[in-house]
């Protein structure tokens, strides 16, 4: 093993202190976080996945037609980052900004929120925005995900405008 190799080996187990760790060989700061599909995610996929069926489009505007709560989070970056990914977004080139914050689901997202499927219930992401270094093994359904903050059925016999007064309300 090189020297470089040693480096970063000791730089990626470091990465997992609860305070991080700096680079050895270029100086950034790394480190990596514990994230759960939490309800918040699971909610706005759930907005998602019926505003793209009800509307019956290819991509669904984020920034102009989504709840206050869903375009403030960073919801939408970790639909695209889960195992399977949940939803995608819309490619875009440099100054094209009507493009930009357009996500329509996958089949996989779909299948989630129908609960035909179940994905890994925490993902450990490298610097938060970077990428996913790897997905535990326990697997969490739609209702799991949600928790005691929404209810399912309540959600799921709504429309996407009423789940959109839902995750606005909840935002205030």
């Amino acid at each position: 093993m090189t020297e470089l190799e040693q480096a970063r080996q000791g730089f990626h187990g470091d990465s997992l202190r609860p305070d991080g760790a700096v680079c050895p060989c270029c100086d950034r700061y790394g480190k990596r976080h514990r994230r759960k599909l939490n309800s918040g995610i699971a909610s706005s996929l759930l907005w998602l996945v019926r505003t793209y069926h009800e509307r019956a489009c290819n991509w669904i505007d984020i920034p102009r037609t989504g709840p206050r709560r869903v375009v403030k989070s960073r919801e939408p970056d970790k639909w695209a980052q889960w195992e399977p990914a949940l939803a995608e977004t819309r490619p875009y080139s440099y100054g094209d900004e009507t493009r930009r914050g357009m996500w329509r689901p996958t089949e996989a997202g779909i299948d989630f929120v129908h609960g035909r499927i179940t994905v890994p219930s925490h993902g450990i992401f490298y610097n938060t925005r970077r990428g996913v270094v790897v997905f535990e093994e326990t697997q969490i359904s739609i209702q799991e995900a949600l928790g005691d903050t929404f209810d399912y059925g309540e959600l799921m016999a709504e429309s996407a405008e009423g789940l959109y007064a839902i995750l606005s309300r909840d935002d205030e």
